[in-house]
């Protein structure tokens, strides 16, 4: 799972074990353990040309992380020490991570976790008030209650006719649509491709059918959930 999830600073070698370089070209530790420093990619650019710099990742820590109406407190993630880590940017091409206390694990964290610590800030800002005094306003004309909603329901990709994703919510909401995508779906081929053929396709159910009594074999099926 670790090979096709999200990207994020360092990621584990194919041998499950080794921590190699990902987003980041290089890290290293001060003695202490207290200090974790990233150095970025030169040319680094996202998708849509624009460059990936330090500022992608301080807007995530302090715009998105340490925002309190979008958080209420800093995700147990990123506490070490008791308290939440501290994020500089010396240059565009370097983060530090500081720590209140010896953290050799927090390496391990950036490499095994889904969590990008990065966003971006050339896109994301429009949508965020400490950059657009008018994000309110423009939540509520698209629908939203407030500009956190907006902010949280955001997807920054587009298709190749350039609309914005994510545009499906509403046929999503159609049973129809969904009843027609589980008979499309070839749940052998998933199970070779992404389990490796070790895996059991079944439909998702409110309880683990090892531990409770309630979760019948028919309800476990595929075909009797589509059916219904």
């Amino acid at each position: 799972m670790l090979s096709w999830r999200h990207t994020n600073f360092v990621r584990f070698s194919d041998d499950f074990k080794t921590i190699v370089p990902d987003v980041a070209k290089s890290w290293e530790w001060n003695p202490s353990k207290t200090k974790l420093t990233f150095f970025l990619r030169r040319g680094h650019k996202w998708s849509d040309g624009e460059p990936f710099t330090s500022e992608d990742v301080l807007f995530w820590w302090e715009d998105i992380q340490k925002n309190t109406d979008l958080n209420e407190e800093v995700s147990s993630t990123w506490v070490f020490g008791g308290e939440a880590m501290e994020v500089r940017a010396p240059d565009e091409h370097t983060v530090e991570f500081s720590f209140a206390a010896p953290s050799p694990g927090a390496l391990l964290t950036f490499a095994a976790r889904y969590i990008q610590p990065f966003q971006p800030k050339h896109v994301l800002k429009a949508f965020h008030p400490s950059y657009n005094d008018g994000a309110e306003a423009q939540a509520r004309e698209l629908g939203c209650d407030d500009w956190q909603a907006l902010f949280g329901v955001y997807y920054h990709a587009a298709d190749t006719a350039g609309n914005q994703l994510p545009y499906m919510r509403d046929i999503l909401g159609d049973v129809r649509f969904r009843k027609a995508m589980s008979l499309a779906l070839d749940r052998e081929e998933i199970n070779q491709v992404v389990y490796l053929g070790q895996g059991v396709p079944m439909q998702v159910t409110p309880g683990d059918s090892k531990t409770v009594d309630f979760i019948s074999d028919e309800m476990r099926s595929i075909s009797a959930t589509v059916s219904r």
